[in-house]
């Protein structure tokens, strides 16, 4: 049997919870994927954990700007920002460093 391994690398964006709102925090630990779906968000994926969530950041170029627009203004910015940097995933972390370049909120 001849199996053919494909490796795939990818790179997160690791930064603080407070660049997001409180009450965005808030949603991304506690909303289900059927939510996201009746919210229209773009298809992405959010893994809450005890300090934050990872999240994975959308294919912006097959994403249609009023799917975007349906994400709340904090966490778009994020993701832009990160599919800039070539990531495909950013963790939240409660811990982690704020950083220049995105707007942050003292919560």
């Amino acid at each position: 049997m001849n199996l053919h391994m494909h490796q795939h690398i990818f790179a997160y964006l690791d930064l603080s919870t407070a660049h997001t709102t409180q009450a965005t925090s808030q949603l991304l630990a506690e909303i289900s994927t059927e939510e996201r779906c009746h919210r229209n968000w773009p298809a992405m994926t959010v893994a809450p954990y005890e300090y934050g969530c990872f999240v994975t950041v959308p294919d912006l170029a097959e994403t249609p700007n009023e799917r975007l627009m349906t994400l709340p203004q904090d966490l778009a910015l994020v993701l832009i920002h990160a599919r800039g940097q070539g990531c495909t995933v950013v963790r939240f972390d409660s811990g982690a460093d704020v950083i220049d370049g995105i707007p942050f909120h003292n919560w």
